[in-house]
């Protein structure tokens, strides 16, 4: 829900140039979304899949995004990094974006929230895949959960929403 209004229709734009760009250079790729309600409540909604175009559904599942719910981060990372380790590609990128901030209902919050995530973060690169993050939290705050999540430099932090499609340059230079 921390992504709603005018920062959801960036998170699109951006998404839809990230793809483009990954279209143009051959690569696989797939985009998902998640939200959560409660521990037993995480949900990860395909978007586009790796075997999928841009057909007219996917262009309206994009389309149709809703920022709702919490972010239980580490059960979704946890998820979307064991569907790439099952990816034969030698490269295997789990690109978040979000303000990165894990918070739920119940005891996901602070502390707890952030050890979990960055747990997921260390699971998924044993796996072989490299979490990255663009964080939409433009808060200067935001890196005492961004640093133990991600490690330092493993994430961008964005000054402004309105800076996301325009800086997906770097990400795609980080990545190589």
């Amino acid at each position: 829900g921390s992504t709603q209004g005018r920062v959801l229709h960036l998170q699109q734009e951006a998404a839809i140039l990230f793809a483009e760009g990954l279209r143009t250079l051959g690569a696989p790729h797939a985009f998902f979304g998640f939200n959560s309600a409660a521990a037993q409540d995480v949900r990860l909604w395909r978007l586009k899949d790796f075997d999928e175009g841009y057909e007219d559904e996917v262009r309206r599942r994009l389309g149709n995004l809703r920022a709702e719910g919490a972010t239980r981060l580490g059960a979704v990372l946890r998820h979307a990094s064991w569907r790439l380790a099952q990816r034969r590609e030698g490269q295997r990128v789990l690109l978040l974006l979000s303000d990165g901030k894990p918070e739920a209902r119940g005891d996901y919050r602070g502390e707890h929230g952030v050890h979990d995530s960055a747990m997921a973060v260390q699971e998924a690169r044993r796996a072989g895949v490299h979490v990255h993050c663009i964080s939409l939290d433009t808060r200067s705050e935001a890196r005492d959960y961004l640093d133990p999540i991600f490690g330092p430099g493993r994430y961008l932090q964005l000054s402004r929403v309105e800076e996301l499609p325009t800086r997906l340059p770097e990400i795609f230079l980080r990545l190589r």
